[in-house]
C-alpha cells in the first residue's frame, strides 16, 4: 500500500470507531455464507462448516436471507477463522 492508500484506510476505520458502528458474528452453513455477494474470503484457506462470519454495520442474519443484498458491498463481511 502508498502511504496515501494507508492513510485513506486509517480514515476510514477512524470513522467507523467514532460512528460505533456495530459488528456481528455468527456461525453460518457454509455453502449460505458463500452467497453473500460482498463477502470476503481467502480463495486457498479452508473453512469449516458452519463457518464464522464478521460483518461490520450490516446484520448477518439479513445479508443470509437476501445474499444479493447490496448492502454488503459497501461494508466488511469476511469469513473467520479466529480473532
Amino acid at each position: 500500500m502508498t502511504t496515501e492508500q494507508i492513510r485513506k484506510a486509517e480514515r476510514i476505520v477512524v470513522d467507523i470507531i467514532e460512528r460505533n458502528v456495530p459488528v456481528y458474528t455468527m456461525n453460518c452453513k457454509l455453502e449460505e455464507a458463500k452467497k453473500i455477494i460482498g463477502l470476503r474470503i481467502s480463495a486457498d484457506a479452508y473453512y469449516p462448516d458452519p463457518v464464522r462470519v464478521v460483518s461490520i454495520g450490516e446484520p448477518i442474519n439479513a445479508l443470509i436471507q437476501n445474499p444479493l443484498n447490496e448492502a454488503s458491498l459497501r461494508t466488511s463481511v469476511d469469513f473467520c477463522g479466529g480473532t
